[in-house]
């Protein structure tokens, strides 16, 4: 799971390469240590039972971490139209 987007990737590993669930990966551009290549986007229906149990540990990890940004972003979120707030956008809020 990505930290800026929280997009959800599937990677190929290297073959060498010795990690666990939770560890911070790079995959962007230049010396991946782990990833071979990135396969593409996951959607979140097509992840195992096991990785969805582990997505929300994941994201209080994430958000706590960056924890002034996103009071930040929450704190300063401007309406979308006069009768919808950008706040109203996120799953399970609203």
């Amino acid at each position: 799971m990505g930290e800026s987007y929280f997009t959800l990737l599937e990677a190929s590993p290297k073959k060498d390469a010795d990690y666990s669930p939770r560890d911070r990966i790079f995959v962007g551009k230049g010396d991946r240590a782990f990833v071979s290549h990135i396969i593409g986007r996951v959607a979140y229906n097509d992840l195992t039972s096991s990785a969805r149990a582990e997505l929300p540990g994941l994201i209080d990890v994430v958000v706590r971490t960056n924890e002034p940004f996103f009071v930040n972003f929450f704190n300063t979120s401007q309406p979308v139209t006069p009768r919808m707030h950008s706040l109203e956008l996120i799953p399970g809020i609203g």
